[in-house]
């Protein structure tokens, strides 16, 4: 995608922003993004690239995204106990 999160990875309180590609469909992308606080996403929504960003990607949709939006406690990814090297 064109935004490619750089500014949204530099404001405070984002822990990470990723957009991935479906290896099955290259047309569909999945954007991942996580921020410190319900205070941090707010900013991230009224910053100057998110409105730009709102305003030229219903160009380049074809129908309206799907979202999850969920509140994580912990802060950052953590190791899978499940999977380790061996």
């Amino acid at each position: 995608p064109k935004h490619d999160g750089a500014l949204t990875r530099q404001e405070a309180g984002n822990i990470f922003f990723e957009w991935c590609r479906n290896v099955d469909d290259p047309h569909q992308f999945v954007l991942i993004e996580a921020f410190e606080s319900h205070q941090a996403g707010e900013a991230h929504v009224n910053s100057e690239h998110f409105r730009t960003a709102m305003a030229w990607i219903p160009n380049v949709i074809v129908k309206t995204p799907e979202i999850v939006n969920v509140e994580v406690l912990q802060h950052g990814w953590v190791s899978m106990a499940e999977l380790a090297p061996r």
